[in-house]
Order: structure tokens, then C-alpha cells, then sequence
């Protein structure tokens, strides 16, 4: 059921706002991430990443489950996905993107 839920969310079947960490919400249906009273606007694949791992709640999400869900299309390497992180980061109010070695990607908050 959590695979059919992330799916349907990253076709754009869910939408509203996400609370990420402590005021700072993504709107999923503007494509912008919310702080502080700014706004950031985020491609559709880094919403849907940034939503993915708000709602594993701080567990880690493996490369692999990331690389199913927004990468279907095509296959996903390392580097590309490194990349398309280190992009994410630079958007972002605070380092609240933990890459864990060897498995996957977190939100965490407490670094906010």
C-alpha cells in the first residue's frame, strides 16, 4: 500500500502542503518550498523527491525505492542522482537532506 501511495503521489494524484521540519512546508500543488515567508520554486522531480522523503519520516529511503519512483523512465546512475541532490541542497533553507553511505537519502530536521 506505501508503494501504491508514493506512486499515486508522484503522478500528481496527491497535493496540498507537506510539512518538512519546523516552518518549512512544501506545497506540492505550486511546486514551491515555503520558509521564512520565501518561496522556492522546485522542478516537479524535486518536489516528488523532497515529498518522498517527508513522508518516510526520517527512515532512510533507498537508492533503489528512489530510483524506481522518479527515475522510472530511464535507469538512474550514481552520479546523476549525486548531482540532482547537490542541486536539491542548494534550494534548500538548511542541510536537511542526510545521505546515508551505501543506502539511501533522509530528511532531517534536527540539523534545522
Amino acid at each position: 500500500r506505501l508503494i501504491e501511495g508514493l506512486e499515486s503521489a508522484l503522478r500528481g494524484q496527491i497535493s496540498g502542503k507537506m510539512r518538512v521540519c519546523s516552518g518549512v512546508v512544501l506545497d506540492l500543488d505550486r511546486l514551491v518550498l515555503v520558509w521564512e515567508n520565501q518561496e522556492v520554486t522546485l522542478s516537479k522531480r524535486e518536489a516528488s523527491f523532497t515529498a518522498l522523503l517527508v513522508r518516510h519520516g526520517g527512515h532512510v529511503v533507498s537508492y533503489d525505492l528512489i530510483e524506481e519512483l522518479l527515475w522510472s523512465n530511464r535507469p538512474m546512475s550514481q552520479d546523476a542522482l549525486k548531482s540532482f541532490v547537490r542541486d536539491l541542497r542548494k534550494k534548500l533553507p538548511a542541510d536537511i537532506i542526510e545521505n546515508i553511505s551505501q543506502v539511501g537519502y533522509r530528511i532531517l530536521c534536527e540539523k534545522k
